[in-house]
């Protein structure tokens, strides 16, 4: 449970990292506050779009394995985000972020909540 909690609030310190400066950015870039609207709105929307499957995945690979890769999915597209040459490809890794943060999310429930692997069950 305290792993659990210290690898959500490395999480959440990326957004912190990701979110203030996207207005800037995006008045750099040309973009307006739509487009700022836009990248918060690609994390969210694709966090939700992708629940389903990263539930199968975290009962296919289990617990352990989908947070380690949702947690290097989601540092990557972080720190390429903070040096992504144009806000487009910036929406598209906060896409990508949010895909690795519903991943880390299901697969942080399952084991919290002690959620196992189904096994074969034995046949009489």
């Amino acid at each position: 449970m305290r792993t659990c909690t210290l690898v959500s609030f490395v999480v959440m310190l990326g957004f912190g990292v990701i979110g203030p400066p996207l207005p800037l950015f995006a008045t750099e870039s040309g973009a307006g506050n739509a487009a700022v609207g836009a990248a918060i709105s690609a994390f969210a929307v694709v966090r939700c779009a992708t629940a389903g499957v990263n539930s199968r995945f975290t009962q296919r690979f289990g617990q352990r394995r989908v947070i380690e890769w949702s947690l290097w999915m989601q540092g990557t597209a972080v720190i390429a985000a903070r040096l992504a040459p144009d806000f487009t490809l910036l929406v598209a890794l906060r896409a990508i972020g949010g895909t690795g943060r519903s991943a880390f999310a299901i697969a942080a429930w399952h084991r919290c909540c002690g959620w196992r692997r189904p096994t074969r069950a034995a046949t009489p």
